[in-house]
């Protein structure tokens, strides 16, 4: 499970690289912001997968890592193509922040909640 994380994650930047290329309208600076939601997202997914939780914890934070994984990816393909007043690139650290924040949450709650 480990490594689809690792190879979807690689397969979507490939991807999305070779988009750029594809596409004449599909600005550098989308492509580096939807490339680094990719890698993000792929990274917190395989830091909860390796974690020692319950598998109930693993697979609802896999499932909300993608969820917003794929709204990161949406809002940077949708953002300003420049980094100046661009509220897309907030919006999207917002995002990482909360995921990160449940990442801790929940490595907390499998530390110190016992059955």
């Amino acid at each position: 499970m480990k490594k689809l994380f690792l190879l979807s994650g690689i397969f979507l930047v490939i991807l999305n690289s070779i988009s750029l290329l594809i596409f004449d309208n599909y600005s550098i600076f989308n492509n580096l912001l939807v490339s680094t939601s990719v890698l993000i997202t792929t990274v917190l997914l395989f830091l909860s997968a390796n974690k020692k939780n319950a598998d109930g914890y693993r697979i609802a934070l896999s499932f909300i890592y993608s969820f917003l994984g794929i709204i990161k990816i949406i809002i940077a393909f949708n953002s300003k193509s420049n980094f100046r007043e661009n509220y897309a690139i907030i919006w999207i650290l917002i995002i990482v922040f909360i995921e990160i924040i449940l990442l801790y949450l929940i490595e907390y709650m499998n530390k110190h909640v016992k059955n």
